[in-house]
């Protein structure tokens, strides 16, 4: 079955089981399970619906050393959500925000990992 190109995705995903934290300026944190990463942004389950367009700051740990975890504070926007049952939670796709030099360097080592 062929897609339209609309559907598909722009960068590859790589599988990424860790939590992370969704800051927001008005708000407390929201704590996140990832459940992938690529070029272009993240995949994670939330406990909350959030509205897409949505912008915030994602505080995430990349292993890309056996004892070394790299902290990154990533400005995403949310692109999509809905609820999953097999998830307990709803799916939520996050677009990096203008990644910077650096982070971008450390996303395509861990992507390459």
């Amino acid at each position: 079955m062929n897609f339209p190109s609309s559907n598909r995705r722009k960068h590859a995903r790589k599988a990424m089981r860790r939590n992370a934290h969704l800051l927001f300026p008005d708000r407390p944190s929201i704590l996140v399970r990832t459940t992938d990463i690529s070029k272009g942004g993240l995949g994670a389950i939330a406990d909350v619906n959030l509205l897409p367009g949505t912008s915030c700051m994602v505080r995430l740990s990349l292993p890309l050393h056996p004892q070394d975890k790299t902290v990154l504070n990533i400005q995403v926007q949310v692109a999509h959500s809905v609820f999953s049952h097999a998830e307990k939670g709803f799916k939520v796709g996050f677009q990096f925000i203008d990644l910077p030099p650096l982070e971008t360097e450390v996303v395509a080592q861990f992507l390459m990992l």
